[in-house]
């Protein structure tokens, strides 16, 4: 007798959200697990953590042909998210476990051993979720998020759906003691027009200077807030509330300043959005990695092109530019790196 099920997943390719359905077909013949439509090594060993996690958690494997589909079959998605929702799905199929809800959106990753593991992007899943009406089966998170939490996966039967956890980040204002209200003043008048230029000496530190404009930034408000929380948890990168500060290293690669890669991530430029961004040795930074930054400035946005699509990222912090200023060198070969950034209203 043939058996199907099928399930809600999602994928998440820069900050936006894909969804996905877990198809699963158990029909009578040989032992066989085998999964199509997943587009990388690490989606299809997915195949060997849901066996080990089935047999941790007190589950059976069904000793019949099974197959399991991810659709559309042309997004081809990547990573471990799909874990739990595959796992979920043939334990559906065959009867070992049934799910009450109609529109449970599942993502995780398994181990071995059955845990259920986060996964990145969780707080993109959870505003997904919650925009269309879904309910978010996941692991624990400390990403402040709305969601039915799940450990293990042999605690499945035992899930209360009706308990939903939710949480959410309020902005933390930046501490400004140690600053006088004149310098706070001026500071807050540079950010305003999102460049401040930072000249030192040959051995000058600007590290206080830096300090004295992180602090100075406004507080975000709750949608700028709820912005940089969910371009946060799509790099795995810790957000507590207040103004993102972003310092690269000047080898940074493109792709690392504005974003990119497979799957698709945000960027420095990005992170650094409704925060402070900071270029120290400006003249060490590869001039194409700045041209790149200079059209993501100029239109606030970043735009990812690939073959499955485009991707939109923010792009609105507040650029800081710090440099070694020797009395010798004149100012057009000092702005020169910085051309194009906002800067050329600067007289040196």
């Amino acid at each position: 007798m043939q058996q199907t099920a099928t399930v809600r997943s999602a994928m998440l390719a820069g900050l936006d959200v894909t969804p996905l359905t877990i198809d699963v077909d158990i029909t009578p013949g040989p032992p066989q697990l085998t999964l199509v439509g997943v587009g990388d090594i690490v989606a299809h060993e997915a195949i060997s953590r849901v066996r080990c996690a089935f047999k941790a958690s007190g589950f059976e494997v069904p000793r019949q042909r099974v197959v399991v589909q991810v659709s559309p079959a042309e997004a081809r998605p990547r990573g471990t998210q799909l874990d739990l929702a595959i796992a979920v799905a043939i334990l559906v199929a065959s009867q070992q476990v049934t799910v009450p809800l109609d529109d449970p959106l599942l993502v995780g990753e398994l181990s071995l051993d059955g845990r259920v593991l986060p996964v990145r992007g969780l707080a993109c899943y959870s505003d997904y979720c919650t925009d269309h009406g879904l309910t978010l089966l996941c692991p624990k998170s400390s990403d402040h998020i709305s969601h039915v939490p799940l450990d293990t996966l042999g605690g499945l039967p035992a899930v209360d759906w009706s308990r939903r956890t939710t949480s959410r980040l309020t902005p933390v204002h930046p501490q400004l003691q140690c600053l006088s209200e004149a310098l706070r003043a001026v500071l807050r008048a540079c950010l305003g027009t999102n460049r401040v230029l930072l000249l030192r000496g040959a051995d000058g530190p600007v590290s206080s200077s830096v300090i004295a404009l992180q602090r100075s930034i406004p507080t975000l408000t709750q949608g700028q807030c709820d912005e940089a929380r969910r371009i946060h948890s799509a790099c795995s990168a810790p957000f507590e509330g207040e103004p993102p500060f972003r310092c690269p290293h000047h080898a940074i690669s493109q792709a690392g300043m504005i974003g990119g890669g497979r799957p698709v991530l945000p960027g420095e430029v990005t992170l650094a959005s409704h925060g402070l961004l900071l270029l120290s040795d400006i003249e060490r930074f590869d001039r194409g990695v700045l041209a790149s930054l200079r059209v993501a400035l100029r239109d606030r946005e970043v735009r990812v092109v690939r073959v499955e699509g485009t991707w939109h990222m923010p792009a609105v912090p507040s650029l800081t530019v710090a440099t070694t200023r020797d009395t010798k060198t004149p100012a057009e070969r000092l702005l020169g790196p910085i051309a194009g950034l906002g800067f050329e209203e600067v007289r040196l």
